[in-house]
């Protein structure tokens, strides 16, 4: 793939495993950049429908056939080496690339804002995607689920910054190089690649290290293996979190319904009282993450609130798909 992502003129990129959400994000911004796309995936999808109305060949099954004409190959985490595409591709010399490193890819020449972590990630970026949105920085965005705000995972912004959700899953959020990082916490997650807790912990403190030393991490205070990474830290990072020992935090927490509101601290200086439009203390804590991100971007300190305001969430979590004649339903997307 070239240094810029949009010099793809006469280049074919296509996807295994087209209709998941991260790589339904990648195809999203290589359409956009006018690059031609093809993908499989193993079943059709509203995904899927939507990615051939944005000019994408997309195939159900995976066939060595769909491959023709490729000059990459772009894969996801979920696809296994023994794919028949995997395989057609290694037996032509086309290059295989991950989707991370695809996506770091896109990332060039960009100041990059990351969320990682076991939990919150979809939720967080989605917000600090708003967030950015909101402040007419007119961000590239790159998330794990649908913001509804604008109906879409991914968004391709003329601006400087880039917004991503990066998976830790299998070790490849390690292609990325951002300078601003937020990490909502470590639990004992994704097993299956990592083996023992504490790779997980090492590869996530190695990733603390990818953040550029003339940017800011901004870390969850309450969760101890966050904090134990941070030890050895040397460059800027912000603490967040809804207990003692935290840099920005709340006082006066309402929570009614899916929604509260709170005052929020900074440094121990009182800086406004903010309404979010989401459910949860856990919520609570992922957004002093993208308002400490807001203050060390300078943004406005009254879009920082319209945006958690207004703020519509992202699709399957905490969704509210039926509030009727005293039943509530809620989608909400989890596999821990």
């Amino acid at each position: 793939m070239e240094n810029n992502i949009s010099n793809g003129v006469n280049r074919h990129y296509h996807l295994i495993g087209i209709g998941g959400i991260g790589m339904s994000g990648i195809a999203q911004l290589l359409l956009r950049n006018g690059i031609k796309v093809s993908g499989s995936d193993l079943k059709e999808t509203s995904v899927t429908e939507e990615l051939r109305k944005l000019g994408a060949s997309v195939f159900i099954g995976h066939n060595p056939a769909n491959i023709n004409g490729a000059n990459l190959i772009i894969y996801s985490s979920a696809i296994r080496e023994d794919n028949p595409e995997i395989r057609q591709a290694k037996r032509m010399g086309v290059s295989l690339i991950r989707r991370a490193e695809a996506l770091a890819e896109l990332m060039k020449d960009k100041i990059v804002i990351t969320v990682s972590g076991s939990h919150g990630k979809t939720t967080t970026t989605s917000l600090a995607s708003y967030l950015l949105l909101e402040a007419r920085l007119n961000p590239t965005v790159a998330i794990g689920g649908i913001l509804k705000n604008i109906d879409t995972n991914a968004y391709l912004g003329e601006g400087n910054f880039f917004v991503a959700e990066a998976d830790e899953s299998d070790g490849s959020f390690l292609h990325y190089e951002p300078k601003y990082s937020i990490i909502t916490n470590i639990d004992h997650e994704h097993l299956d690649y990592y083996k023992e807790f504490k790779n997980m912990v090492n590869t996530f403190k190695e990733f603390l290290n990818k953040t550029k030393n003339d940017g800011c991490v901004f870390a969850c205070s309450d969760d101890i293996n966050v904090k134990n990474i941070l030890k050895d830290y040397k460059h800027k990072y912000v603490l967040f979190g809804l207990k003692d020992g935290a840099d920005i935090y709340p006082k006066n927490i309402q929570i009614k319904g899916l929604s509260s509101q709170f005052d929020c601290f900074y440094k121990d200086k009182f800086i406004d009282r903010f309404h979010l439009a989401l459910g949860g203390e856990h919520n609570i804590s992922n957004a002093f993450s993208v308002i400490a991100l807001g203050l060390e971007l300078e943004i406005d300190l009254e879009v920082i609130k319209k945006t958690l305001s207004s703020y519509k969430g992202a699709k399957r979590r905490l969704e509210i798909k039926f509030n009727e004649r005293n039943y509530l339903v809620i989608d909400d997307y989890a596999h821990h």
